[in-house]
């Protein structure tokens, strides 16, 4: 319930009388510092946004977490220096997506891929975004995956499978669509 309280204040979007929307932004970091496992200097992570545990969220130095993203960290979520992530991102630890209800049904029910029968706590697999990456709006990043160094993932995509340093990726499931030339 802790993470649902930090949440709530970070997401307040209320600037106090005299304040100034750096002076807020400044606020909602030093909140995001309680609650995430790690926040590196100069990162950057705008309201709303939401985190299902919080603290197994690591975000690197000059990282900037757009609007609306929500993190289900059923796993460690490790965000390196430098990345963007754009608008409406989801990043899905230990989540999965499946129609239950037959091929005319519309519903989609979303569960945990593993939980532990003994206690009922779900896990999840690592994701790792790496240094200097670059993720469009709406993107759904699933369970386990590692997007390279300097990778860019096309707005809209999900990406299922890890994404190689270097590249261009996109679709459902995303695909790489071009190598940059490397330095």
């Amino acid at each position: 319930m802790q993470t649902a309280r930090w949440l709530a204040e970070f997401n307040d979007t209320t600037i106090p009388e005299g304040g100034s929307p750096e002076a807020l932004a400044a606020r909602r970091m030093g909140i995001a510092r309680q609650f995430l496992h790690r926040v590196g200097e100069r990162a950057n992570i705008q309201a709303p946004f939401y985190a299902s545990y919080g603290c197994n969220i690591v975000v690197g130095d000059d990282v900037n977490i757009s609007r609306d993203v929500s993190i289900f960290d059923n796993a460690f979520i490790i965000i390196r220096d430098r990345v963007i992530i754009g608008a409406g991102v989801s990043i899905c630890a230990g989540i999965t997506a499946s129609n239950t209800g037959g091929s005319s049904s519309r519903s989609i029910t979303f569960y945990n891929l593993g939980t532990d029968p003994s206690n009922g706590v779900p896990y999840g697999h690592a994701i790792i975004i790496g240094e200097d990456a670059r993720i469009g709006p709406r993107v759904t990043i699933m369970d386990g995956v590692r997007i390279g160094r300097g990778a860019t993932i096309a707005a809209g995509s999900v990406v299922t499978s890890n994404i190689e340093p270097n590249c261009l990726a996109g679709g459902n499931p995303a695909q790489v669509l071009c190598r940059f030339q490397g330095d």
